[in-house]
């Protein structure tokens, strides 16, 4: 039958059928060439653009190259922001927004099927090791970058993110292989899902995943996992003070605040109301003060919270202010023992002073950050908490 003896209104139903099957036609292929493409340049693209392709090739169903340039995007991410520092302010805002992108919305591991089949993972993995990436002039992370990061300097912390994206692959599918936490997983996201915003304690759902949250992390716990020890990123656990730093590290201790925290000093008096008059002898305090002049500068502490393994190389890794947002951030390193070490744990509360410049405006409270790294097999620091 031809279509112009057809009824006229199967004529308009025909053929927006056929409007429709062309729209989604176009879209699989076009969907297809952007996962082909990025495949294709994976050795060239920042992050955003391996998550775009990531995306298109999860929509055309090709599941394991969708999680090959998901975690391509994660190490591709971590590399930047690790080595490629804002040259401006404004430009180090748009280091926030790729970590905001990469924890809200690409930080997951990609289908979960594929870490429950043995073949599937090791071609994942296979992909992740045999891809490498390209730093030149012509790279753009997303944001103008200061100059001078040497490609050896990258491609170092790029070996070494890789190496740690892998591990933590296969620690998910060590624990995924579990039937019991892979169950409790599966209804925790089907929550998740039903539950797009926050969930409510006190509701069916909410304690429902309070309870599922509890059963993953009690079987998480007897699970052997491979050692979080990734001799890539040795280089990482080697801490060195920077000797062109714009701050000085003036005290390291072992009897500080209960709580982690950072704070900013810039007064005598401030200092002398705090737990630093505490944990600090007469003298120490009195040669402290004497080095700080408050008209130019200020006193920035940083304290890591009850430890037990620690070996006494604690530091002030970095003391960043940043104009747009008026606050410092402060960053420190603290060695602890490597796990084989048969050094008796002790309790301490360690804390680290610094001298900085100050700024016109500050916040009293800064950002901060702070990391174990391994410091061997050394005698462990033992200490009693100040309190205010």
């Amino acid at each position: 039958m031809r279509l112009s003896t057809i009824p006229f209104g199967f004529n308009v139903l025909l053929i927006c059928a056929l409007i429709i099957a062309s729209s989604f036609t176009n879209a699989d292929e076009k969907a297809s060439e952007v996962c082909s493409e990025s495949l294709s340049k994976a050795s060239s693209l920042n992050a955003y653009q391996l998550w775009k392709g990531a995306t298109s090739c999860y929509s055309n169903n090709r599941k394991l190259h969708s999680a090959f340039l998901l975690t391509a995007g994660q190490v591709r991410a971590m590399t930047d922001m690790q080595v490629l520092e804002g040259s401006s302010d404004e430009e180090s805002k748009k280091l926030s927004e790729l970590y905001g992108q990469l924890y809200y919305y690409y930080g997951g591991s990609g289908d979960i099927e594929i870490f429950r089949d043995r073949a599937q993972l090791s071609r994942l993995t296979e992909l992740l090791k045999r891809w490498s990436v390209k730093f030149d002039k012509e790279y753009n992370p997303g944001w103008a970058y200061k100059q001078g990061v040497s490609e050896d300097k990258y491609k170092q912390m790029f070996t070494c993110q890789k190496a740690s994206r892998v591990n933590k692959l296969l620690k998910f599918s060590k624990l995924i292989n579990n039937d019991a936490y892979y169950k409790a997983h599966l209804e925790l996201e089907q929550l998740r899902q039903k539950n797009s915003g926050a969930t409510t304690a006190g509701t069916e759902d909410g304690d429902k995943m309070i309870e599922l949250l509890s059963k993953t992390s009690k079987i998480a716990s007897k699970i052997v996992m491979p050692d979080e020890y990734v001799k890539e990123c040795e280089f990482l656990y080697r801490y060195e003070p920077d000797p062109n730093a714009t701050y000085t590290q003036v005290h390291d201790g072992y009897n500080g605040p209960t709580e982690s925290g950072a704070f900013i000093f810039d007064s005598k008096e401030k200092i002398l109301e705090s737990w630093i008059s505490k944990a600090l002898t007469k003298e120490e305090l009195g040669r402290l003060l004497k080095r700080i002049n408050f008209d130019k500068e200020v006193l920035v502490s940083l304290s890591f919270g009850r430890r037990t393994n620690v070996t006494g190389s604690t530091y002030i890794s970095d003391v960043d202010y940043n104009s747009n947002q008026e606050n410092f951030s402060i960053a420190g390193m603290i060695g602890v023992n490597m796990r084989d070490c048969k050094e008796p744990d002790r309790e301490s509360f360690p804390f680290v002073l610094a001298i900085a410049p100050r700024p016109e405006k500050f916040r009293s409270l800064p950002n901060k950050y702070s990391q174990n790294f391994p410091d061997g097999c050394k005698p462990v620091r033992s200490g009693s908490a100040s309190t205010e």
